[in-house]
């Protein structure tokens, strides 16, 4: 019984390109999707974190049965929040990993962090990339942000929710219009 898993990016990248995917990296792709599609012969059932990534799965002809099975949430009991300056908002990347590749900025939002950084100059932005020790920055966290173009089921988005620090996460189109005005409102709270 061979079961596979795919979660954002691999999911995503069964049926569609990413922008700036350069020659190398689009043929690794076709390579990858051909290996999969032929594995998918042999396959019992496929693993997501999310149904929503199961349609680009659909979408590349897979037949295989999809099924949802989330990670387990790390830090399941609510953290002390500790008392500091300013406003804090939390968002991951992982481009320390990979080369800072443009794609994996795209796919992440990290062009749409860039963007509110420079109309947010004031706000305290923190970058976790799952190296960091999230009590930590739990505690301190007055917003969360993944204004993703693809993505599966956050556990960091649970852990949020059970730390009650408002959050905005998009599995798809973000929109930074949006943000801003969620953003805005988180501070305004905050101040009162």
């Amino acid at each position: 019984m061979i079961v596979l898993k795919f979660v954002g990016t691999d999911a995503y990248l069964m049926d569609r390109f990413m922008p700036y995917m350069g020659f190398k990296w689009k043929v690794k792709t076709i390579l990858n999707r051909i290996f999969h599609k032929i594995l998918d012969r042999f396959v019992s059932e496929i693993i997501v974190d999310d149904m929503f990534l199961s349609t680009h799965l659909v979408r590349a002809g897979f037949k295989s049965k999809i099924r949802e099975v989330r990670d387990p949430i790390k830090y399941d009991k609510p953290i002390n929040k500790i008392k500091h300056n300013g406003f804090n908002v939390v968002y991951y990347d992982t481009t320390t990993f990979k080369k800072n590749n443009k794609t994996i900025r795209w796919l992440y939002g990290l062009d749409i962090i860039d963007e509110l950084k420079e109309i947010f100059p004031n706000i305290n932005w923190i970058k976790v990339d799952g190296t960091y020790n999230m009590v930590e920055i739990y505690s301190i966290a007055d917003f969360y942000l993944r204004p993703n173009r693809n993505d599966g089921a956050s556990r960091m988005i649970q852990e949020c929710k059970i730390n009650k620090i408002p959050y905005y996460h998009s599995q798809s189109n973000p929109k930074i219009e949006l943000i801003i005005k969620q953003i805005e409102n988180e501070i305004i709270k905050t101040k009162s």
